[in-house]
C-alpha cells in the first residue's frame, strides 16, 4: 500500500464497519437461528479458503495475532486457510506464508465481524454466512474475515508458531541458543509504552518495575533456577531506570537491540517472562521453555503445561512453576 494517507483512511473505514457489525450481532444471530440450513456439499466447503484481514500499519505482534485468529477460525469452519498480509514481517522472522491455489474466477465474500470464540454463538453466525454464500454461488468461495477479527485463546496455534519461527530467519539462532546454557529472560516493554499509555478498563498495558522485580526474585529463589543467568530485554535505548531497578538483583539488561535477535533471545529461553505484549507472547508460543505471563490479559493465559500465571502484583504460584519446570 503505497498511498499511506489513503490506506489509513481505508483502515478506519474497515474498523468502523466492523464495529457496526458487532453492534448488530444479536439481530444477525436471530436471523441465522431462524434460517433453514441449506444442504451444502462437503467438497464446496473443503475447497473454499479463508483469509485474515490484517491491519497493515500495526506492529508485528498485533499482525501475527490477527493471522493466528484467521487460522483458528478456518479450523472451526472446516476450510483451508489462505493466510494474510504481514507487512511488518519483511525480514521473515515468522515463516507464515500459505501457498493456497485459488482459481481466478472464485467468488470473493467478506464475512462480517463477530465476537471472539468465547461467545458461543459467534461460530453459528459465521457458519450461517458461509452456508448462505456457498448456496448462492453453488461452488467453493474465497472468504475473508473482518479487519482484526478477534480470537481470545490463541495458544492452540502454538505448534504453528513454533514451526514458523524455526523456519524463519532466526530459526538457527533459536535452536543454537536452546541447546546452550539455559537462561531466564524477562521482557520489559518500554519505549512505546509508559505509565500514561492506556490499556483496557481491567488490564493496564504498562507494567511497573516492582512487578518485574518481584517476578525476578521469585524465579531466582526457585531451586531449579537459582543458578541460571537472568536477563531483561527491552527496546528502549535509554534503559536508565530499568538498569537501576534490575541490575542490583543480578539481572543483565539488554536494551535497544535488534528486534528479531531480541525475539530469538526470548524464544530460546528456559524460562521467559512475557510482557503484556503480543511480541513476547508469540516468543513464548514459539518456544519450548516455560512461559510466565501476567494474568489477566487480552488473550488467554493458560495455567497448565509449560504456562504459569503471575498476578497483577507479580506473585507466582510456586507449585505451578515447579510443575511447569518438570
Amino acid at each position: 500500500m503505497t498511498d499511506r494517507p489513503y490506506a489509513r483512511v481505508q483502515v478506519r473505514v474497515r474498523r468502523h464497519r466492523a464495529q457496526r457489525e458487532l453492534a448488530s450481532f444479536d439481530d444477525r444471530l436471530k436471523a441465522a437461528q431462524e434460517a433453514e440450513e441449506p444442504r451444502i456439499p462437503a467438497e464446496w466447503r473443503e475447497a473454499s479458503v479463508l483469509a485474515a484481514t490484517i491491519h497493515p500499519f500495526a506492529g508485528l505482534g498485533h499482525q501475527v495475532s490477527s493471522w493466528v485468529s484467521g487460522e483458528l477460525w478456518a479450523r472451526d469452519l472446516g476450510m483451508r486457510f489462505a493466510g494474510g498480509a504481514l507487512t511488518q514481517n519483511s525480514s521473515n522472522l515468522f515463516s507464515l506464508d500459505r501457498d493456497v491455489n485459488v482459481p481466478r474466477a472464485t467468488p470473493k465474500v467478506r464475512l462480517q465481524a463477530v465476537p471472539n470464540e468465547l461467545n458461543a454463538h459467534a461460530l453459528t453466525v459465521l457458519k450461517s454466512e458461509v452456508d448462505e454464500a456457498l448456496a448462492r454461488y453453488r461452488r467453493p468461495v474465497q472468504f475473508s474475515l473482518a479487519l482484526d477479527q478477534a480470537r481470545f485463546d490463541q495458544t492452540p496455534a502454538s505448534a504453528t508458531i513454533r514451526q514458523a519461527v524455526l523456519g524463519g530467519t532466526q530459526g538457527a539462532s533459536i535452536e543454537k541458543w536452546e541447546s546452550s546454557v539455559p537462561r531466564v529472560v524477562l521482557h520489559v516493554r518500554r519505549g512505546d509504552v509508559n505509565a500514561s499509555t492506556p490499556g483496557s478498563d481491567t488490564v493496564p498495558r504498562y507494567v511497573d518495575l516492582a512487578w518485574h522485580q518481584r517476578v525476578a526474585t521469585q524465579l531466582q529463589e526457585h531451586p531449579a533456577l537459582r543458578d541460571l543467568p537472568i536477563s531483561a530485554v527491552l527496546q528502549d535505548p535509554q534503559p536508565g531506570e530499568v538498569r537501576d531497578a534490575l541490575e542490583p538483583l543480578g539481572v543483565e539488561v539488554r536494551a535497544g537491540g535488534e528486534r528479531d535477535s531480541d525475539f530469538a533471545w526470548m524464544a530460546s529461553a528456559r524460562v521467559l517472562v512475557a510482557a503484556p505484549s503480543s511480541f513476547s507472547f508469540f516468543a513464548g508460543m514459539g518456544s519450548r521453555g516455560v512461559v510466565v505471563a501476567r494474568h489477566p490479559w487480552w488473550h488467554h493465559v493458560p495455567s497448565e503445561g509449560r504456562w504459569v500465571r503471575a498476578d497483577m502484583e507479580g506473585a507466582l504460584d510456586t507449585e505451578e512453576l515447579t510443575r511447569a519446570l518438570e
